[in-house]
């Protein structure tokens, strides 16, 4: 019996090693995707706009319901960058993929001192998205912010393990008088 949950605490302790290894690892790609797509519109700042056109485009030729709305939906996309302005699109992109990647990598090396920062940094990250999805909802941000808090937690488990692990255990005596 005692083997059995031993064995199954095992397994599941595998399971949320696993899946913090790869929600890190998510947060490390997709800040890196932050990044790079930071530095190409700092380049080619209107690199958005002819591919938002383009395909609001391509997909208005449709002629239906469902392409009318991606449409309309692409160009609002198009009218917001455009009246927010590439250089703050730019300046967030670029700190916010600078900030994940460097997390990631701390996290991954698992420096411990860096995981109460890693974890204020992505709290300030959930709380803007909540933020947004007040202001404006949407079924991709809501899972978003299920991601980011998943995350958070899994981070903050990691913390408390790594923590634990290098504390030094309790002294006995050895009953010498």
């Amino acid at each position: 019996m005692a083997t059995t949950s031993i064995t199954r605490k095992r397994a599941q302790r595998t399971l949320i090693d696993r899946l913090y290894f790869a929600g890190v690892l998510v947060k490390g790609v997709d800040g890196a995707l932050e990044l790079a797509l930071g530095f190409v519109l700092l380049f080619m700042p209107t690199l958005p706009h002819r591919g938002l056109e383009a395909a609001a485009t391509r997909v208005s030729d449709y002629h239906s319901p469902v392409g009318q709305f991606i449409s309309n939906y692409l160009e609002g996309v198009d009218g917001s960058l455009a009246r927010l302005g590439t250089g703050i699109v730019v300046v967030f992109l670029v700190a916010h993929g600078a900030i994940k990647v460097l997390l990631v990598v701390c996290l991954m090396l698992r420096l411990h001192r860096v995981y109460p920062f890693a974890m204020i940094v992505l709290g300030a990250f959930l709380a803007y998205e909540i933020y947004l999805m007040c202001t404006s909802p949407g079924v991709t941000l809501a899972l978003f912010i299920v991601l980011d808090a998943a995350i958070i937690y899994l981070v903050f488990r990691e913390y408390r393990e790594l923590k634990a692990s290098s504390q030094p255990a309790d002294v006995q005596p050895t009953g010498s008088d």
